[in-house]
């Protein structure tokens, strides 16, 4: 019996650390293209399974996690630096001036601009 707790529990052990791996991957790139695909690969594993494993583990959507550290990476450029709306949209990753917008205003509740 103390077998098989001990086989789950090295499983769990190596899921977390898969997804610290792709967490590690997202705060490190997240101003690429991070398409689920190629974050699988990195890993090993279906994109499917990661996208599941990954909400089992952090409690959130892999696509919530990489637009939640955009969105506070934004933040500070706002804050920091005098860049323009779209440039900071560009530098997180999100390129398309609308939908950095209505992203950020989604997380902050606030504009960009009126950030």
């Amino acid at each position: 019996m103390h077998y098989i707790y001990d086989e789950l529990h090295d499983l769990e052990d190596e899921h977390v650390q898969i997804v610290a791996k792709i967490k590690h991957h997202i705060d490190k790139h997240y101003m690429n293209d991070l398409p689920l695909e190629k974050l699988a690969e990195l890993v090993h594993l279906s994109p499917s399974y990661l996208s599941r494993l990954f909400k089992r583990i952090r409690g959130e959507n892999l696509s919530s996690y990489i637009q939640k550290v955009r969105i506070e990476e934004a933040k500070k450029l706002l804050e920091y630096t005098s860049l323009k709306v779209f440039e900071v949209g560009e530098k997180v990753g999100i390129p398309d001036p609308v939908y950095f917008s209505r992203i950020f205003k989604k997380i902050t509740g606030v504009k960009p601009k009126d950030y």
